[in-house]
Parts: C-alpha cells; sequence; structure tokens
C-alpha cells in the first residue's frame, strides 16, 4: 500500500465546479490537483445529487493519489481502482451492474467490481498492494500474479465463474453492508491513512 512519503508531494486537491460537457475530470501536476466537475451534471442528477456528488468526487480523488505504472498504466485498471474505492465507500449508483465478459479491463464498474471480488478472495489489502505495485515500474499484467500467485486470466475466469453463480442462485450485493455503510472513512483507509490526512480539500 502507499506510504505517507509515497504520496506526500501532493499538498493540494482544489475542486473546480464549472460549466462542461461530461461529468468530472482531475488534473494538475505532482503537487497540486484539481478535480474539475461539472455543473451540468449536477443538475442532471438532482434526484440522488448528494450520493452522487459524493461518489463522483471519491472516484476522481482516487486519480489525484493513485499511482499509474510511470503513467503506462492500464487504462482500464486506473477507472477501474477508482470505482472500486467509490464502490466500498458505498457510493455505488443504482444503474451499476456486475458483469464478465471478454475483458477484465472495461474499466469502470466493470473493473471496480472485479477488485472488489480479488479483495474478497485474496483478503484485507489485497487492492492497496496492487496500487503499490503499481509506483515507480512501468505496467505489466503480471502485477496480478505478482499479488495474488494467480494470472490476471486465471483470475478473470474465476471471477466469470463466481458471476455465473451467484446469477443463478440468487442476485446479491457483491458489497457486504458493513463496508457500504463506512463511505468516506475507507477512502482514506484504501490510502493507507487512518486519521493523519495530508493533504486539503480547497
Amino acid at each position: 500500500m502507499p506510504s505517507l512519503n509515497q504520496v506526500a508531494s501532493v499538498k493540494t486537491v482544489t475542486l473546480i465546479l464549472r460549466s462542461m460537457p461530461g461529468v468530472a475530470h482531475t488534473t494538475g501536476d505532482a503537487n497540486h490537483k484539481e478535480i474539475h466537475y461539472s455543473l451540468e451534471y449536477v443538475q442532471k442528477t438532482n434526484a440522488r445529487a448528494k450520493d452522487e456528488i459524493l461518489g463522483v468526487l471519491v472516484h476522481e480523488a482516487v486519480h489525484c493519489f493513485q499511482h499509474n505504472a510511470n503513467d503506462k498504466c492500464n487504462g482500464g485498471l486506473i477507472e477501474g481502482m477508482a470505482d472500486y474505492v467509490r464502490l466500498r465507500s458505498g457510493f455505488d449508483p443504482p444503474h451499476w451492474k456486475q458483469r464478465g465478459g471478454d475483458h477484465w479491463d472495461a474499466g469502470y464498474e466493470t473493473t471496480g467490481y472485479f477488485l472488489s471480488w480479488m479483495e474478497k478472495e485474496y483478503g484485507e489489502g489485497t487492492v492497496r498492494r496492487l496500487n503499490e505495485s503499481l509506483n515507480g515500474v512501468d505496467y505489466e499484467d503480471k502485477v496480478f500474479e505478482d499479488v495474488t500467485g494467480i494470472t490476471i486470466k486465471e483470475l478473470w475466469k474465476a471471477y466469470c465463474a463466481y458471476l455465473a453463480e451467484i446469477w443463478e442462485i440468487v442476485d446479491v450485493p457483491l458489497i457486504p453492508e458493513a463496508l457500504a455503510t463506512s463511505r468516506l472513512p475507507s477512502f482514506w483507509a484504501w490510502l493507507g491513512w487512518q486519521k493523519n490526512q495530508p493533504s486539503k480539500l480547497v
């Protein structure tokens, strides 16, 4: 998992609400990050605005701190990790679905649910270790085998088999209720921080 020293260069995270297409994105340098959030999207999600705003902010905040394999990380994994933290924080929107298929790196909630399954199967901290493994190295799929002992191909095959099994039995949520109610503190826990949060939200 990332240590305080590994991410201490991020000093500020600035939230900018503005008119723009899309939903949100994160930009900035090693010391200062900006999260740009669409006002039109906020208005569009008025029915569940609070949870959606917090969910999007959690997703984008992960991008401020996660490792990215020298900017060469698989894009689906980058987005999947952000949605994994959103999912674990309890801000998953009602339209999200667990999906199998041919591509583990489809990104977003598809990869997020897959990472959540990995966390359940291989123990607490699996995704944090995966994130740490992306620090200062070029990306290779072998990172999954280094963390779990299983290749990504076999992991995805096992996950798809798991989905087929639960869909046949009953449609059940992947995230336990205790985790779903943990909300924002779990974002900091994912980063390895319990009380000392090194950045300020401007």
